[in-house]
C-alpha cells in the first residue's frame, strides 16, 4: 500500500477574517472500495472506505 495525506479545509461563516479551519489525515489508505453501474433506469454508485493513523487540526485565519 502507498500512504495518502488528505488535507480538509472547512471555511467558516465569518467573513470577516476569512477563517477556516484544517484537518490533515496522515497515513491513509484505501480499506474498502466498491463500485456498481447499471443501464436500464440508470444506477451508478460508488463507496469508498478510507482508514487513517493520525489526524491533525488547525485553526487558521487570513487577513487580506
Amino acid at each position: 500500500r502507498v500512504p495518502l495525506e488528505i488535507q480538509v479545509k472547512t471555511k467558516m461563516p465569518d467573513m470577516e477574517t476569512k477563517a477556516y479551519y484544517v484537518e490533515t489525515y496522515v497515513d491513509c489508505w484505501l480499506s474498502a472500495y466498491s463500485k456498481a453501474i447499471s443501464a436500464g433506469q440508470i444506477t451508478v454508485a460508488e463507496t469508498a472506505t478510507i482508514v487513517y493513523s493520525d489526524v491533525y487540526s488547525d485553526y487558521v485565519t487570513a487577513k487580506d
